[in-house]
């Protein structure tokens, strides 16, 4: 600890840390442009000068490192004097359209003018004007009212791992661009948008719909991932406007996806929002409502010789997991549960214990290995803070079983998950050399890896066994996957005609070959699919924008969703409708547990639904790899779109704007 002063006042502070941060940690606040949290200092703004006794002129604050006994000045005449000085600089070529940009009321450009600004300028000369770059179908750009903070560029190289941005020509003539004409190929480009502190770089899809102080905010969480990034959704009446990421510095620290930030207008197009009934003769829907269609079932799912088949996904809430787990054990009715993202693999139990995202940013320094994990697909906000990592660490990476664009620089080692083993038995001398002289080690699997082994846990633990300081997470690519870890999955291998129960699920061609075997279908969705062909109801079900939805994450936190907005139409929960569809008896509340805490804290009830015993019991058997399948031919990805792999995301039209983008980038005109 060091002792220091500001303005006559007395602090402690640590060493090794600018005067800008210095400030921070004690309640003081100094004007910035260039520099942030999240990035390297470039101090080029200018805009954080102080006074330090003794010298003759000020410093920046965010490039001067604090000293023991330094005595600072913040806001002395000859510190505001300066920063007025700085301020009229970089309003010398800003355009004064400050009514009709979109960065209006959240502008730092603007609070900083109020405090240190003129009420006239001392030049007459024309202002400068800058030619509008291309970034894509996501973010606007207006460069005429650019400060050159550098702020995006140090993003797109630092975090991104995309030298997108770079700095032209230099002194009054800087400008910022991208060299050539091109898209900004990143799935965390949009939070540039953020980082920008002018209007010139603003959201295109948002561009001249509200203004801030005409919005309303409620909290939330991002559900197109497992991360379960914090956000902000700032709603007008009943349609959202857009999303912006919350600060959470355990999860998504202050960046977000772009899947997760422009999800949004899914939320309107292709919704479902009352109950039809499928007339059998000539294969028209007809409009019911919820009252009638109960009626008319006439306690037909109650029936004991009913036979069905509930499909849904890894996106479905953790209530709903509940109900289902419930119905399975408790209601006299033969059903089959089947996951559509679980296809290859066959595991009843989720072994692994939490890791937390905390460990990763904080330990992984080292040694990565990534085992069929594309994880710029998978997790991508995980994906940008391990890059951080990467810039100021000595981190080796290792890249086994499929190939992918990563900006992590890494070492590819091959397509075979058998050489994965041979690297733990010491067989490969160069790897297996890192691996065992590493202090920690993470392994990343992906889903492409995880789908290929049938035994998954055992594998885990056989490696958990002989090197316990190694980190191992499943990245899952969905937001309750691991909320369905619990849940004993069952091979749709029947022919029978049964009655199908569709929950949440998007198209696919899988679900298209089995259709033709159900004699009724039950479709809860919120979005239309070609599942309105089949026989039989559709019900219409909320989105995580209209109702309070629990999810676990990939480190096992509890979230949930917090409603924005009124729910479509007739539209009701997941779990209500299969409450109500069952017949559930309403009365017997010691089946129900109804608090994420609690679920938590009897991990009995998350035990298989075939199998009776508890997680701790299944945990102290021994570990054996006789009944472990491992496939020697190649890895293929299992993502096939970013921005397609929930329900919500593929029906948004901002987000297949980014699809066609993307595509004619990789057209040959020649």
């Amino acid at each position: 600890m060091i002792f220091f002063r500001i303005n006559n006042l007395e602090f402690f502070s640590k060493a090794s840390i600018s005067i800008l941060e210095a400030c921070k940690n004690v309640g003081i606040t100094l004007p910035r442009f260039c520099y942030h949290e999240l990035l390297s200092i470039s101090g080029n703004c200018r805009m954080c000068l102080v006074e330090i006794e003794n010298q003759e002129k000020p410093v920046a604050s965010c490039v001067t490192e604090i000293d023991s006994n330094m005595c600072i000045g913040v806001d002395s005449p000859f510190v505001k004097k300066a920063r007025q000085n700085v301020l009229e600089s970089l309003l010398l070529n800003h355009p004064l359209d400050c009514p009709i940009c979109d960065q209006a009321g959240e502008c730092d450009l603007q609070d900083q003018a109020k405090e240190f600004g003129n009420s006239h300028s001392r030049f007459f000369y024309s202002k400068q004007t800058v030619e509008d770059k291309y970034c894509g179908p996501l973010i606007k750009t207006i460069m005429t009212r650019c400060i050159s903070c550098t702020r995006c560029v140090r993003f797109a190289d630092e975090i991104a791992g995309i030298n997108f941005f770079g700095t032209l020509n230099r002194g009054v003539n800087t400008e910022i661009g991208s060299y050539v004409i091109k898209l900004f190929d990143s799935e965390i480009s949009g939070n540039v948008i953020d980082l920008c502190p002018v209007g010139a770089l603003t959201s295109k899809p948002y561009a001249f719909k509200s203004r801030p102080w005409e919005l309303k905010v409620s909290d939330s969480i991002d559900v197109t991932d497992s991360i379960g990034s914090n956000i902000y959704v700032n709603y007008k009446e009943n349609n959202i406007i857009r999303i912006l990421p919350k600060s959470n510095s355990e999860i998504n620290d202050i960046i977000i996806s772009d899947k997760a930030r422009f999800c949004y207008d899914g939320n309107t197009y292709s919704r479902i929002g009352t109950v039809y009934v499928k007339n059998t003769v000539d294969n028209s829907y007809t409009v019911s409502t919820w009252k009638d269609l109960f009626l008319n079932l006439n306690s037909f799912v109650g029936k004991a010789s009913s036979k069905f088949v509930l499909f849904f996904n890894e996106d479905i809430d953790l209530d709903t997991l509940i109900y289902i787990k419930k119905i399975k054990n408790f209601i006299n009715t033969k059903i089959s549960l089947f996951n559509i993202n679980t296809i290859y693999k066959n595991r009843n139990l989720f072994l692994q214990p939490s890791m937390q995202l905390s460990d990763v940013v904080n330990n992984i320094d080292e040694l990565s290995i990534f085992l069929g994990c594309n994880l710029k697909l998978e997790a991508s906000i995980l994906n940008a803070r391990v890059k951080f990592k990467y810039k100021n660490t000595f981190l080796k990476n290792f890249v086994i079983g499929n190939t992918f664009d990563t900006n992590i620089p890494s070492t590819f080692v091959c397509l075979n998950i058998v050489t994965f083993l041979k690297i733990i038995e010491g067989r490969c001398i160069q790897i297996s050399q890192n691996f065992f002289r590493s202090v920690t080690c993470f392994i990343f699997i992906g889903k492409a890896f995880a789908d290929r082994i049938k035994t998954l846990n055992n594998i885990i633990n056989f490696i958990k066994n002989f090197y316990p300081n190694i980190f191992i997470s499943e990245i899952s690519i969905s937001s309750n996957s691991d909320g369905l870890r619990w849940l004993g999955i069952n091979k749709f291998g029947s022919k029978k005609k049964r009655t199908g129960i569709f929950l949440g699920i998007k198209e696919t061609n899988f679900l298209q070959s089995i259709a033709i075997f159900f004699k009724d279908c039950f479709l809860i969705s919120s979005h239309k699919t070609f599942l309105n062909l089949l026989p039989g109801f559709i019900l219409p079900a909320k989105t995580m924008f209209e109702s309070d939805y629990k999810y676990l994450n990939i480190e096992h936190r509890p979230q949930s969703t917090k409603s924005s907005i009124i729910n479509f139409l007739e539209s009701r929960k997941y779990d209500t409708i299969l409450k109500s569809l069952f017949n559930f008896p309403k009365k017997d509340s010691s089946l129900w547990y109804n608090h994420i805490i609690e679920l938590i804290n009897y991990p009995d009830i998350f035990s298989s639904i075939d199998s009776k015993k508890s997680l701790l019991v299944l945990l102290e058997k021994e570990i054996s790899l006789k009944e472990t399948l491992v496939f020697k031919y190649p890895i293929k990805d299992r993502i096939k779109n970013f921005y397609t792999t929930t329900l919500l995301s593929s029906h948004s039209k901002i987000l297949k704007s980014c699809i066609k983008a993307k595509e004619k980038t990789f057209l040959n005109f020649f």
